[in-house]
């Protein structure tokens, strides 16, 4: 079960953060030693790169928990999506009829025009793939299977929705490293900074490229969205499916 509520920076992240309520089962223990192992092997973490980005976990299921956020971030970035905090674990509650059920709310990422249900489809795959990784035979035949059914119906169903180059994610982690806050306007186009020393970028484009402008202008949608970003007044525009626009073309 995942619900979700309003966006906000509340919980001391440096992206725009959303609250989530995940519910999971997770065992009295963990050998979290092989569970790492095998998330090394699918990845290629580094187990002394966690260490550092949350305080330490005190009971099974925030260290479950604390996992399966490493795997979604992993899965998001993957997918061509700029999400690089962790998140927060904000509570806990285990289920008064089953011990190993529990609750847990953690604050995440949120990108601005993004559409959160890509960003639980995340959160839930982590969630499988981290259970496979606690009862599945640790063979490579199983490892293989697990990177082939996160990529078939994780992270390409995710990354055919979303409007991104090869190059967008690197950009933006280089202006994360910096301490340049930044804004997903929609579309794939990203605003760098605030203000009058702002930028804007496309994929590896800038605002100064003539073909820039021309670009963002072509598309109604997408000029709408931006106009209404900067506080001015715009039209809601509705996509219908492409058959609806044929049949009105045809007309």
């Amino acid at each position: 079960m995942v619900n979700q509520s309003v966006h906000g920076y509340k919980s001391g992240l440096r992206q725009l953060e959303t609250q989530i309520f995940l519910s999971f089962d997770c065992p009295e223990t963990v050998d979290f030693t092989a569970v790492d192992k095998v998330i090394q092997k699918i990845y290629g973490l580094q187990i002394d790169e966690w260490s550092t980005e949350t305080s330490r976990p005190h009971s099974t299921a925030e260290t479950f928990s604390e996992r399966a956020m490493i795997i979604a971030r992993s899965i998001l970035q993957d997918a061509r999506l700029p999400i690089f905090d962790l998140g927060v674990i904000l509570n806990t509650d285990r289920s008064e009829e089953n011990t190993q059920k529990w609750h847990i709310q953690i604050a995440i990422p949120a990108i601005d025009h993004v559409s959160l249900k890509l960003l639980i489809k995340a959160y839930r795959s982590a969630l499988r793939v981290l259970r496979q990784c606690i009862y599945m035979p640790q063979e490579p035949l199983n490892l293989s299977a697990i990177q082939s059914a996160i990529s078939k119906k994780t992270v390409q169903p995710i990354r055919a929705r979303v409007v991104a180059g090869i190059s967008t994610t690197h950009i933006l982690k280089a202006a994360y490293d910096l301490d340049i806050p930044f804004r997903h306007l929609g579309s794939g186009l990203y605003q760098l900074g605030w203000g009058s020393r702002a930028r804007l970028i496309d994929r590896s484009s800038v605002e100064s490229d003539s073909a820039f402008g021309s670009k963002v202008s072509q598309n109604k949608a997408w000029t709408s969205t931006l106009t209404r970003s900067a506080g001015l007044p715009s039209p809601t525009h509705i996509y219908l499916p492409i058959h609806l626009n044929r049949h009105n073309r045809q007309r």
